[in-house]
């Protein structure tokens, strides 16, 4: 997979030509050669709603601790839809989706419909938005990154050099 140009050169590993492709998953995290991250998004967004109906019957019950239920909340399902978020954690419209159904999650514990604001609420348990908890990975990854000794480095640095030219 090339990034951001024209393969020139035919790669070879051990003597035999390495095929080259569009779109690569590595651990979940869909890339590709045009650093759309609306692949990541989806599927992030889809892993998280099928923990959120796998655990829905935990969510909905009453005899356990709604501050139970929150930590559920943070610690399993926020993780799960801020996988990746350094790439697409700049942009609290690509975060919507993931936000969504993490609001499913929250209303269930809450027990309140649709009418209620999920801003007061989430305020009040103590849940943080998917686009702050994205925008902050987004943050750090930019600074440290490219001080980083590995492949990620130049990319970020040829990335940053783009931005500064626009």
């Amino acid at each position: 997979m090339t990034i951001s140009g024209e393969l020139t050169t035919d790669m070879t590993l051990q003597g035999q030509k390495v095929n080259s492709t569009d779109q690569y998953t590595y651990l979940g995290y869909i890339m590709n050669s045009k650093w759309d991250v609306s692949g990541t998004i989806k599927n992030n967004k889809n892993k998280v709603r099928k923990a959120v109906y796998a655990s829905y019957s935990f969510l909905k019950r009453s005899d356990v601790l709604t501050a139970l239920k929150i930590k559920f909340i943070n610690s399993v399902l926020m993780p799960i839809g801020c996988y990746g978020g350094e790439t697409f954690g700049m942009s609290e419209a690509r975060c919507r989706p993931i936000q969504s159904e993490i609001d499913k999650a929250i209303r269930m514990v809450a027990k309140v419909g649709k009418s209620a604001s999920i801003e007061r609420i989430s305020g009040e348990l103590g849940v943080t938005n998917v686009f702050v908890r994205t925008n902050t990975a987004s943050d750090r990854a930019l600074h440290s990154w490219p001080k980083s000794k590995i492949w990620i480095s130049d990319l970020i640095k040829a990335q940053l050099k783009a931005w500064m030219a626009t």
